[in-house]
């Protein structure tokens, strides 16, 4: 499985990459939503995470675009704006799914097992 991972906080990127390292899954970390969806149109991903507050273009911006190009894998969002009009913004937009920040490993695994069949590694933490 390999994900692509769209936040403009360097150190989110780093908690997300431990995290998807930790649970076998590979990834690519991008800092800017435009280049990411350069990205996604030449690489294959089996999941996008993506935040909605970024500067240079917004995360349903992205989900948007990624959906009007093709893009029909799971795109989950991350993000510290968890109350119900950003949920509904990202689902209009085209997300599959919504994990507010902070989130642990534990809460990442199950909003990937929610999206595919992916029992087999267990967060003891």
């Amino acid at each position: 499985m390999r994900a692509m991972v769209i936040d403009d906080d360097p150190i989110m990127l780093e908690v997300m990459a431990l995290m998807l390292k930790d649970i076998g899954i590979s990834y690519d970390l991008f800092i800017s939503g435009k280049q990411a969806i350069l990205e996604i149109e030449k690489e294959r991903y089996d999941v996008v995470f993506v935040d909605l507050m970024m500067p240079e273009i917004s995360g349903c911006d992205v989900i948007a675009t990624m959906r009007s190009i093709g893009v029909d894998i799971p795109i989950i969002i991350l993000s510290a704006l968890s109350d119900k009009d950003s949920f509904k913004k990202g689902i209009d937009a085209g997300a599959n799914d919504f994990l507010s920040k902070p989130f642990s490993a534990k809460d990442l695994l199950l909003k990937i097992q929610a999206h595919f069949d992916f029992h087999d590694y267990k967060i003891t933490a």
